[in-house]
């Protein structure tokens, strides 16, 4: 994290994580990173492929989390 604030939800689990923190998500684990607060988050995202050859586009077998967090913003 290079800025702000930001909640990891990993294995049905939410971590708070700060400027100066860092945090590894395993591949496929099924994760949502949400920001805390009214300051925008930074983060620097590494992402390594897991085979020799990785496919240029693969699919991630994705789920959609429930957005929560909208209608807190406001219109």
């Amino acid at each position: 994290m290079t800025a702000g604030e930001v909640k990891l939800l990993r294995d049905g689990t939410w971590t708070l994580y700060k400027a100066g923190d860092t945090f590894h998500v395993p591949a496929g684990v099924i994760h949502s990173v949400a920001c805390v607060g009214d300051s925008p988050s930074e983060q620097i995202s590494i992402f390594l492929p897991v085979e020799a050859v990785a496919p240029k586009n693969a699919y991630f077998n994705t789920h959609l989390v429930e957005d929560v967090y909208t209608d807190k913003l406001g219109s």
